[in-house]
């Protein structure tokens, strides 16, 4: 059954006002209001004011400030004192201005703003995240500011744009017996006030009586939004998680004194300690000394109490990069230690597997052993098999090349296959050339068959790279830009052409360069004159010999000649460069001895210093220089 919504009337806004008093939240009498703006730095040499925020001014040191912000576009929480860092004044895309406004000044300019809006999307212009608020709210909070701030008169003039604006969205099962507009209001004060409880799990600063502590405020202050049940989990299980912190201070062993299994579990239990530097913190490579990296170490010991702690839904100090959805919100998700043990244990075993499945590899394990376990994983052919290689390669090489040579065959994906091919062409065996030429030349897909030269290559097959500039030209007059992106055929075989040292690769490469569209030459120019790319993937060592390095600066000097913009792309905080701009940062990062550009100039003076840049290039081709164009 469709919502109904009640009427906005000025007792109802009163009577939300009346419960929005009785909240947690800073009391800003006597605090400046402020305005902060970024404005970025565009490369055509324009300024663009922009991410305009505003708030009472609670606190001010050099390294920042701290704010009770009214409108959340970009920054900060509503009912929040939020800590807001000073930028980098070297930052090359944006500056931060803020200057003190007065509240008159404030509310005029948001009534002109608002005033007359009749478009839904632009009323809930600013709710592009879970932590931001809507116009709707905006108004009414800095309404509600006004009121504590003895400026009631302000209030009236708010809370008539209010009635102008209407009822906020409202959640289809939201509670009939209120009115809509509080259900809004609350719907959306709640959900930003979960994110960011939810946030701040990834933050070690904030201590779990202080997260518990957020996420009870929810409970209580917001018992029918729609959040409520997301507030709900997480309070419980940082109830548990409190009170055992409490309990294992007064019984803690020492960790050196322990071993075995119960090593293993004590440092399962420090896992909701596991972070690294930074908040809040991200999951990605732990650090060596973490509870993660000594449970690797010990092994197959901490493998039973591995297994009992799958399912463990304590949280960890990291976000995940997998969201929850809800209610047309996308929440962080908190790493949980059963997430966490599972991992380890795809790290030991080379599996993604459950609880029920790591139970069965672990009795397989036991009762074969390592070697045919591993085996099995890697003629599988699926998602784990490459990893089960890698770990089947170290203890019989042998063994892998023919399991390897099975998983391709049985392969479930062409992706699986072309990394099963990357794992032969790693080994160093007679037996591997002979599969690897074979690959090269015969199988269906094109990403493995440039597996199979790459590895060959390695092997020393010098005719893999013929072979690779032979498909290149082939293939290149028929790909179109979703090749040139990653994973792309393109990019495929540019990766090893632009990387294997050979100077007929590279200047096969550029024949072909002037004959792209635009963005097909950024992309290449990605693969072809970045630096850091080319130290990450190549397969001829740390440097290209002179002669091949000599052919990337000249695509690079090249593309010189296209002037189109790129709409939509937007470099260092700069909106709309163009190819010849991107070529020239790219030449500058690669060789800073040589050649500097300043993306911040004008049009007009980028496009000297791109012929400076062209004069040093022909001089050392013992060319005549090209005139400078005159400046306007």
């Amino acid at each position: 059954m469709a919502y109904t919504y009640t009427p906005l009337t000025k007792e109802v806004i009163a009577e939300t006002a009346a419960w929005f008093e009785g909240l947690e939240w800073p009391d800003v009498a006597g605090k400046p209001f402020v305005e902060f703006t970024y404005v970025s730095h565009y490369a055509n040499g324009e300024n663009f004011k922009g991410s305009t925020t505003q708030g009472f001014l609670f606190a001010e040191d050099q390294k920042g400030f701290t704010i009770f912000f009214t409108r959340t576009e970009y920054l900060g929480d509503p009912l929040s004192l939020t800590r807001f860092a000073r930028p980098d004044p070297a930052e090359l895309s944006s500056t931060l201005k803020h200057r003190v406004v007065s509240l008159d000044d404030a509310v005029e300019a948001l009534l002109k703003e608002l005033g007359g809006l009749n478009n839904e999307g632009e009323k809930t212009f600013w709710m592009t995240g879970p932590r931001r608020i809507s116009n709707y709210a905006s108004v009414f909070i800095l309404a509600r500011c006004c009121a504590r701030s003895g400026r009631k008169d302000l209030a009236r003039r708010l809370d008539a744009l209010q009635l102008e604006l209407g009822n906020p969205p409202i959640w289809s099962d939201a509670p009939a017996n209120r009115s809509s507009f509080r259900n809004g209001i609350e719907s959306e004060i709640a959900r930003a006030l979960t994110a960011k409880a939810i946030n701040d799990c990834g933050d070690a600063t904030v201590t779990r009586p202080a997260l518990l502590a957020q996420f009870q405020r929810i409970l209580r202050d917001f018992p029918v939004s729609p959040y409520h049940s997301y507030a709900a989990d997480y309070a419980e299980i940082l109830r548990t998680m409190v009170a055992e912190d409490h309990a294992r201070r007064r019984s803690a062993k020492p960790l050196e004194k322990m071993a075995g299994d119960e090593k293993a579990r004590e440092l399962i239990f420090r896992l909701r300690d596991q972070s690294s530097e930074g908040a809040p913190r991200r999951a990605g490579a732990p650090a060596q000394d973490s509870p993660e990296e000594q449970l690797v170490k010990l092994g197959r010991v901490a493998v039973p109490a591995l297994i009992d702690a799958i399912g463990d839904k304590r949280l960890m100090r990291m976000l995940s990069p997998r969201k929850m959805s809800t209610h047309a919100s996308e929440f962080e998700s908190v790493v949980t230690v059963g997430e966490c043990a599972q991992n380890i244990l795809r790290r030991m075993s080379g599996r993604s597997m459950d609880r029920e499945e790591a139970i069965a590899w672990w009795k397989d394990f036991q009762a074969n052993g390592e070697k045919a376990t591993l085996i099995e994983g890697v003629r599988a052919g699926n998602r784990d098999s490459r990893i089960q290689a890698i770990q089947l390669a170290k203890i019989d090489p042998k063994a892998c090349l023919d399991a390897a040579v099975a998983g391709i065959r049985a392969a479930e994906s062409d992706w699986v296959a072309a990394y099963l091919i990357s794992v032969i062409g790693d080994q160093n065996l007679d037996e591997a050339t002979a599969v690897l030429r074979d690959e090269m030349k015969s199988h269906k897909d094109l990403h493995c068959r440039v597996a199979a030269a790459a590895g060959l290559f390695r092997h020393g097959g010098k005719d893999s790279v013929p072979w690779v500039i032979d498909e290149w030209r082939t293939q290149a007059p028929s790909f179109v830009l979703e090749d040139f992106k990653p994973s792309g055929k393109a990019q495929s075989l540019i990766g090893f052409l632009a990387t294997c040292g050979d100077l007929s690769a590279m200047r096969a490469i550029a024949e072909q360069f002037p004959k792209l569209d635009a963005m097909e030459k950024v992309l290449m120019m990605y693969s072809v004159l970045d630096k850091a790319r080319f130290d990450s993937s190549s397969y001829a060592g740390a440097e290209l010999p002179a002669d091949v390095e000599n052919c990337v600066e000249d695509i690079g000097i090249t593309a010189f000649a296209d002037k189109t913009v790129i709409d939509g792309m937007s470099i260092g905080g700069f909106a709309g460069p163009r190819v010849c701009d991107l070529a020239a940062i790219r030449l500058s990062r690669r060789w800073p001895d040589r050649y500097t550009f300043d993306l911040k100039a004008t049009e007009s003076e980028r496009d000297v210093q791109i012929v400076r840049m062209t004069n040093i290039w022909r001089a050392s081709r013992g060319l005549e220089p090209l005139p400078l164009p005159k400046l306007p």
